[in-house]
């Protein structure tokens, strides 16, 4: 009997200890920092004050300034606003740092600023927003997507970007933060989310030099981290004792007759095995991004994400060739998927 093993790691980096294993992946837009929001009242419904207060990364041409209210925090996803917030008689009270703004557009869950555009400077700067209503929900926890643009009228890729998150209460004024998120499984069946992931043992049966053997598994993966997630793959191929099933180095087919372990992350014709990434935004890795294309290195990178992304699910296929001078013996290997998120 011919088998599979594989285990999962998850490791979640954060703040300074972070490591991202991706040095060639670079973010388009820099992240606002030290963002806070305070509200002048928790209470549902009520009509108060919003002040936002954040530094800004760089030196950067400013001409718009977005606040989008959300009860999801992630940017680029869909947002929903809460029920009962109203933003769209907002008056821009105060402005420090970055000044001259006025309100160009607004809506109940949105409020664009703009100004002729300008160099920005990397400062502390503040905007307060008198009249805005509260969701209506007295426990509504909700957040507000800050997006900066270097034209007046917010066309155009944005600048830079972050999200504050704040909440409704019955008594009291408080301020939310949005903790660090990584969600990562391996699983022969994963039907919904990483908590109904199962099986962890593969067996590929009889092997034979005249047909392929084949396999796959999956993982999920979902974070909110900034920097995004690197996936690697890391064991050995498949051996018995001192014999070895061949692990080709770069991408070559499957190819009956010949000893060969692979794999890919895509749907393949040859052999028929696989699925394509679905969901989320993560990006495979060239190397394993080649439908019927195979091949194994230990350390790999597999598939990594640029930024934040919902859970996307991703397919592993394995395949196994040997040749008529194959050693007999049962062959086998332990496979490990390590996720790193750098927040």
């Amino acid at each position: 009997m011919h088998k599979l093993k594989y285990v999962c790691v998850g490791y979640l980096l954060a703040a300074l200890a972070a490591i991202c294993l991706l040095p060639s992946v670079t973010v388009r837009a820099a992240q606002l920092t030290k963002r806070s929001l305070d509200i002048s009242t928790p209470l549902a419904t009520a009509v108060g004050n919003y002040q936002f207060t954040f530094i800004l990364p760089d030196n950067t041409d400013i001409g718009a300034i977005s606040f989008l209210f959300c009860t999801e925090p992630l940017q680029g996803l869909p947002c929903t606003a809460p029920s009962g917030l109203d933003a769209s008689h907002a008056v821009l009270t105060q402005q420090t740092g970055e000044t001259g703004f006025v309100i160009y557009l607004q809506h109940p869950n949105y409020i664009q600023l703009e100004r002729p555009p300008a160099p920005g400077h990397s400062e502390q700067v503040q905007y307060t927003f008198s009249n805005i209503t509260n969701p209506a929900n007295p426990v509504q926890t909700y957040f507000v997507r800050i997006l900066t643009f270097p034209t007046f009228d917010a066309s155009g890729p944005f600048t830079d970007f972050g999200t504050v998150a704040t909440a409704t209460s019955t008594a009291v004024n408080i301020n939310t933060i949005v903790p660090p998120i990584l969600d990562f499984c391996v699983g022969l069946s994963i039907p919904g989310n990483c908590m109904t992931a199962s099986g962890y043992f593969i067996q590929f049966g009889d092997f034979s030099p005249f047909n392929t053997a084949k396999a796959a598994s999956l993982m999920e993966v979902g974070t909110n981290a900034v920097s995004g997630v690197v996936i690697t793959v890391n064991g050995t191929t498949m051996t018995s004792g001192n014999y070895v099933i061949n692990n080709p180095t770069t991408q070559i087919p499957s190819t009956i007759g010949i000893s060969q372990f692979g794999i890919n992350l895509r749907a393949n014709a040859d052999p028929l095995i696989g699925n394509d990434p679905a969901g989320g935004s993560t990006v495979l890795a060239s190397a394993y991004d080649v439908p019927n294309q195979y091949q194994f290195n230990n350390g790999d990178l597999v598939a990594y994400s640029p930024g934040p992304t919902d859970m996307a699910k991703l397919t592993v296929s394995y395949i196994v060739n040997i040749s008529k001078s194959q050693t007999v013996g049962v062959y086998d290997t332990t496979l490990t998927y390590i996720c790193m998120a750098s927040f």
